[in-house]
This record gives structure tokens, C-alpha cells and sequence, in this order.
């Protein structure tokens, strides 16, 4: 039997057999797997939410835990689903059929800043719930998945992210049922202009909600909200569409190599900068500083 044990303060799992990818942020983690046929015992200190992403025979058993009122259950799935699992419950999962994985690690801290900054006070406890069918989860683990494997996954994508995750999680999933929801107030103009002339001046870095809410003087959580109240984009995307307009000023009027245009528009590779660019505009950044190429001959 494999070994999924995540002792405290130290997320890492053994990747189950085939494939994996793993990415480590400030209070949460996620991991994506695929699956070979097999029994794996998981343990984790942090709440989990695991998304299978495509059809696979599984059954679930959960351990009876009477000092923590929790019971033993049994649970079987033949197509995609997702299971909320609690900080410090233990299950054993056997994979009958090859599959793949989306598993997200979130600090219970994580989950308390949230609620606060939705107008709730106190510790909020996530329920366990296991093959369940939740439209928004399943939804935000296969984005979440796609951009993994494009290697588009960037600090500001994950944290945005999780932050609309979490919500989920605490309205409809909490022990203590809270209809979370923080205020349409957005960012007033003062704090706006500087996150814009901020993120400007940044463009060529790494950013991450945390920094990008340390300048509006306000929570992560916060943040997030009142800025895609105010410009109608997360923060995550509103970064993205600056680069591309910049990388697309740089490319009609400069004659950097495209290579050299990545770097400096923040992508840490031109494979990247190139898979993003044609999301956003339709064409390679090639096609777009010779539109001629694109002509045929009448």
C-alpha cells in the first residue's frame, strides 16, 4: 500500500505512479497526478479538496475516528467528482482504473482569513464530503489543471484562485453553514491608480496577490474582491492582459528578439510567453509583427 502522509507543516506528498506535477504557496499547495491502478492511504494537516478530472473506478474508505466524532464510510465512483476532506482525517483510496488528480492542500488559516474578510468571526471547520458533484470546484481544478500543464501557472493565478475556491468551500461545505459574502464596495480611486502604476512598474516580475494587496494596505482575501469589483478582472488576469498589450507595443515598435520580450513582459520563457499571447490575441507574437506572412497571394 502506497504512502500519501503529510506530516505537519510539510505538504509534500509521494506522487502516485505515472506523472506529477507540484507547486508550493505561501498557506496552500496543490498538486496534480496522474494515476495507475493501486491502494494509497492519505493523511493530511491541511483541509483537501481532490478533484478527479477524468472517469476512473474508485472507492474510498474513511477511517472511524470516535475522539473526533467522525465515522467510517464507504464511497464508489465510476466518473469524475470531488471530495472536501477535512484537516486531519485519514482515507485510503483504491484506484481500480488509471486517472488523474487535482489535489489542493489549503492551511486552515487560509480557510479563518477568508471568512473574516467575508464578515465572519471565529474558526470555521470544513465538512467532510466525499464523490460529490460541485460545479464551481470541478470547474476551478480543470483551469487550474490546464494551466499547469501549459506551465502558465504563476503565483498570482494560484492565489486568485484559491481565494474563489475557498469561498466555496466556507458557504456551502463549512460545519456551520455561513452564506459567505464580502461587500460590492471596490478599491477607491487613490488605491486603484497605485496597484495599476504598480503593477506598471512590475511587469517583468513575478507578482503575487500578496504583494499586489500589501500596496492597497488590505488582506489578500480582500483585495481580490474589491479590485475585480472596481476594473471587472481578477488581478491575475488584469496582470496578463497588461503584459500581452505591453509585449504587443514592444513587438509593432521595437526590434527586440520575441525572446527578449518575454523576459522583459514577465514570462520566464518565450514558449510560455508565446501559448499565452495566442490566447489572448488569436496569433503568435511571429504573425503579429508580420501580418504580411499571413497573406495570400491574390
Amino acid at each position: 500500500m502506497a504512502r500519501d502522509s503529510l506530516p505537519a507543516g510539510s505538504p509534500a506528498v509521494e506522487p502516485l505512479p505515472t506523472a506529477r506535477r507540484y507547486h508550493d504557496y505561501n498557506g496552500f499547495s496543490l498538486s496534480w497526478e496522474r494515476t495507475v491502478p493501486g491502494v494509497y492511504w492519505h493523511q493530511t494537516d491541511r483541509v483537501l479538496v481532490a478533484a478527479v478530472l477524468r472517469p476512473a473506478r474508485i472507492r474510498i474508505d474513511v477511517g472511524n475516528n470516535p475522539a473526533e466524532n467522525r465515522a467510517s464510510g464507504h464511497y464508489e465512483c465510476a466518473g469524475k467528482h470531488v471530495s472536501i476532506v477535512s484537516a486531519g482525517t485519514d482515507y485510503v483510496s483504491q484506484w481500480r482504473d488509471e486517472g488523474e488528480i487535482l489535489r489542493w492542500f489549503i492551511h486552515p488559516v487560509i480557510v479563518d482569513r477568508v471568512a473574516y474578510d467575508c464578515g465572519r468571526r471565529g474558526s470555521v471547520e470544513i465538512a467532510d464530503r466525499y464523490m460529490i458533484h460541485d460545479a464551481i470546484l470541478e470547474d476551478l481544478s480543470e483551469l487550474t489543471c490546464r494551466e499547469s500543464k501549459l506551465g502558465l501557472l504563476t503565483k498570482l493565478y494560484a492565489e486568485s484562485i484559491i481565494t474563489v475556491l475557498v469561498v466555496q468551500l466556507i458557504r456551502h461545505y463549512a460545519t456551520d453553514p455561513y452564506p459567505a459574502s464580502i461587500t460590492a464596495r471596490s478599491l477607491d480611486s487613490r488605491r486603484l491608480r497605485k496597484i495599476k502604476e504598480y503593477v506598471e512598474a512590475h511587469l517583468d516580475q513575478d507578482l503575487s496577490l500578496n504583494e499586489l494587496a500589501a500596496q492597497a494596505e488590505m488582506s489578500p482575501h480582500y483585495f481580490w474582491e474589491l479590485f475585480r469589483n472596481g476594473t471587472g478582472l481578477s488581478p491575475w488576469r488584469y496582470v496578463t492582459y497588461r503584459r500581452i498589450e505591453l509585449a504587443k507595443h514592444l513587438i509593432a515598435r521595437s526590434d527586440l528578439r520575441l525572446a527578449d520580450i518575454a523576459l522583459q513582459v514577465g514570462f520566464s520563457s518565450q514558449t510560455r510567453f508565446t501559448e499565452s499571447f495566442v490566447r489572448s490575441t488569436g496569433m503568435t507574437p511571429l504573425a503579429y509583427r508580420n501580418p504580411r506572412r499571413l497573406r495570400r497571394p491574390t
